[in-house]
């Protein structure tokens, strides 16, 4: 009882912190995994937005994905590969590196870097992911965070096969605007174990 009232207050508490861009779309997801592959079909309400990204797991730090995604007439092809660093007490690390190849002159070719920082406790969990463009057309790359994603949320399980964690996505800026607040949304995932 203390853990759903602590994630009531979590969830109802936020649009404290509401702006234009707050709560204006929300992201859910559907994932399915069996063996080392994994699919994941995103899709945003209020946003013009979707992708499937198919998975594969080399060995159980290592996994290799090709995200193909649309937003309005523009379309993207996202090739990344996610290390899995380890556990340090409560603290899961990992981090990623992703190419964006764009079909379009509208935007620009680029890559990123991504540190992954999780962590559970019981049915709570939450995930940070401070990013940084590496390299790509007109991207000057140094080391200032350029964001950072942070979710937190609930995992249920609905089954030995299957869960679904609700959460809450806050995107703050970088370094150069004083990681001032993007936005919050909401967002959903399920997922299918086989």
């Amino acid at each position: 009882m203390k853990h759903l009232l602590l994630i009531f207050f979590m969830l109802f508490s936020l649009p404290v912190f509401a702006n234009d861009r707050n709560w204006e779309k929300s992201e859910h997801n559907i994932n399915i995994k069996h063996n080392n592959f994994g699919l994941n079909i995103r899709q945003y309400t209020q946003d013009d937005y979707d992708h499937i990204q198919f998975e594969y797991n080399v060995v159980s730090s290592v996994k290799l994905a090709l995200r193909l995604a649309e937003e309005g007439e523009i379309k993207e092809k996202r090739p990344s590969i996610t290390h899995t660093v380890g556990k340090f007490g409560p603290i899961k690390v990992a981090h990623r590196l992703g190419y964006r190849m764009y079909e379009s002159d509208l935007k620009s070719d680029f890559a990123r870097y991504r540190i992954i920082l999780g962590a559970n406790y019981g049915m709570l969990w939450t995930k940070v992911q401070p990013r940084w463009k590496v390299g790509g057309e007109g991207v000057h790359v140094d080391a200032k965070i350029d964001d950072i994603k942070s979710s937190v949320g609930i995992k249920l399980n609905l089954n030995e096969h299957t869960t679904f964690k609700p959460y809450v996505e806050y995107l703050a800026d970088g370094s150069v605007n004083d990681y001032k607040k993007k936005y919050v949304m909401l967002g959903t995932e399920l997922t299918f174990k086989f």
